[in-house]
């Protein structure tokens, strides 16, 4: 199926099962249906089975999401409880659209759990209480993790009786658009249909000792003790000072907890020059993307990193914010350059990740998709380094390659679907699609014309999980115009935060937006709420240390500056320029 009949399926508002082989470009579709329910006010639920997935999407996880944890069962007691706590209802009855993504790795019963719990919180018997849900992955991917369940099949969610009841619309997306040569193809296609024929194998086979002149390339492991044994051993041979980068962190301990748990970047991050790096999160400015590699250059003078990637450009990362947000509240957030030692990474880390070259070592691969996982990170069979390999690194589960066949066929059923709705139009379509693409050449490309735009998206990602459903009167504004208004209006970023049940964060959000817009913003009732000797304090900082990020600022500043007081001096002094 092509993703403009896809992309038309998702918004005629059925259930949707969106598959498709690794870089068929999933992603990039749910992009533009998102895009597609931003202009329509739609409230919609980003999720994914896996924190690492969740940050690749800007969401939260599934399980966060429904309240259900890590429960293995809910007893109805405790379905009923979780479906009335009063937040909870209240997202549960504010969400239009749910996507669940990488639902190759969901267990059956929690999306069972989901469903009950949307049932009874919405007090509607259909599926999943009338929510649309789009599922988004590819069973081929690493399956849900079994505890103590030796001989029993893997629990996939197509196995769940609330799968059955949603009666999804299969989308099987056909493009490929990660591997860029025919024989990797090639490779990857029979590993799915559990053929791989003599000529793939001679090719792996070739491909084992290959060592690579264009310098240490990142390896892939089957296990964590091999990656943190590689990548400390590197870091300290490696002659010269250390440098350590604490990560920032803000919000209930349980939530910071599950942020660093489902981050990428490390908790602190210990380089040096000379150390092998990967950045785990795209540039809105397109300098990299997640699963660039390069080494430390230098430090520049503020201590920050400054990384010289694979291709010999130079570019200098800003610390990155991850974030848990509840409709328009920040609930947690994190801080920490987007970078990690990319001597070695595990192969479930690496899940979402294009590579240009690896090194992958499938000789202790202990599942069934694991080696295809793997593979499928590499846009070439040239830019393959393998240190061995197993039987099971290609061997696929004989229930996947099965029910393969049988979504297959649906979603060619479905291309039929696809003709008979003419809603929205082929040109709409079209602007969807294109939308997407061209932020995403801007980003490989650089071009600082697109910044703008692709921040904005970014915030609007950020905070999209259970997006609070606007009123009537306020469903034409956007959040951080009506936090303005209500700035002018006299009201300051404390009496907001309550009058909109959001967090001071948040206003504070609300407020750098608006200035970055160009926007009037009541200056004089914002310095109002600092001390002129504070405010003062911040110009000095920010003259030192320029204005473009947060940290270098507090550093300059006495210890009892707080990240609210140095945001807010921050905005008043943009504001006056």
């Amino acid at each position: 199926m092509h993703q403009k009949d896809a992309l038309r399926i998702l918004i005629s508002g059925k259930n949707v099962f969106l598959t498709g082989a690794a870089g068929s470009g999933k992603t990039h579709l749910l992009r533009a249906f998102l895009r597609w329910a931003d202009n329509e006010l739609k409230t919609v639920a980003v999720t994914a089975s896996t924190g690492i997935a969740a940050t690749h999407m800007g969401g939260m996880t599934i399980h966060a999401w429904a309240g259900i944890g890590i429960a293995d069962s809910l007893s109805d007691t405790q379905i009923e409880r979780i479906a009335y706590e009063k937040k909870l209802n209240k997202r549960f009855n504010d969400t239009d659209i749910l996507i669940i993504d990488e639902i190759s790795m969901l267990h059956h019963s929690r999306l069972d759990m989901v469903d009950a719990i949307l049932r009874k919180a919405r007090n509607d018997m259909r599926p999943f209480g009338g929510v649309q849900v789009i599922c988004s992955g590819d069973f081929f991917q690493l399956p849900p993790i079994v505890r103590d369940e030796a001989g029993i099949p893997a629990p996939f969610a197509f196995r769940a009786r609330s799968w059955t009841n949603a009666n999804f619309a299969v989308c099987y997306l056909a493009e490929q658009f990660r591997q860029t040569e025919s024989v990797m193809t090639r490779i990857l296609n029979e590993i799915r249909s559990g053929e791989v024929s003599d000529d793939s194998r001679e090719a792996l086979s070739e491909r084992i000792g290959v060592k690579h002149g264009k310098g240490s390339i990142t390896k892939l492991y089957a296990q964590n003790l091999d990656v943190d044994k590689i990548n400390a051993h590197h870091l300290a041979e490696i002659e010269g000072e250390m440098h350590a980068f604490p990560m920032w962190s803000s919000g209930p301990a349980h939530l910071v907890v599950a942020l660093k748990k489902s981050c990428l970047a490390p908790e602190t991050l210990h380089l040096k020059v000379g150390a092998r790096v990967m950045f785990v999160r795209n540039d809105v400015m397109g300098r990299w993307v997640n699963g660039t590699t390069g080494v430390i250059d230098s430090f520049d003078a503020m201590g920050a990193p400054v990384v010289r990637k694979s291709d010999g450009r130079i570019v200098t990362p800003e610390e990155e914010t991850w974030s848990i947000a509840d409709g328009e509240k920040t609930l947690a957030t994190i801080t920490q350059y987007p970078l990690r030692l990319a001597w070695a990474i595990t192969i479930h880390k690496s899940q979402g990740m294009s590579l240009d070259a690896a090194e992958i070592d499938l000789r202790n691969a202990f599942v069934k998709g694991m080696g295809y996982v793997a593979l499928s990170r590499v846009r070439t069979i040239d830019g393959l380094s393998l240190v061995g390999i197993n039987n099971l690194a290609l061997e696929i589960d004989d229930e996947v390659q099965r029910v393969d066949l049988e979504f297959r066929e649906l979603s060619d059923d479905n291309c039929e679907l696809a003709e008979t709705l003419t809603t929205p139009s082929d040109e709409e379509i079209a602007r969807l699609l294109d939308g997407a693409s061209r932020r995403e050449a801007q980003q490989k490309s650089g071009l600082r014309s697109g910044q703008r735009s692709e921040t904005k998206e970014r915030i609007s990602r950020k905070k999209l999980v259970t997006r609070k459903q606007p009123t009537e009167k306020e469903e034409k504004r956007k959040s951080h115009l009506i936090t303005r208004d209500l700035l002018l209006q006299g009201k300051t970023p404390k009496e907001i935060a309550t009058l909109r049940e959001l967090t001071d964060v948040t206003v504070i959000d609300h407020i750098e937006q608006c200035v970055t817009e160009g926007l009037s913003v009541n200056v004089s009732l914002l310095e109002s709420l600092l001390p002129p000797s504070r405010l003062l304090a911040v110009a000095y900082a920010i003259e030192a240390e320029g204005d473009e990020r947060l940290s270098p600022i507090k550093q300059a500043l006495p210890d009892d500056f707080t990240w609210d007081e140095v945001r807010l001096g921050r905005c008043i002094i943009r504001a006056k320029k």
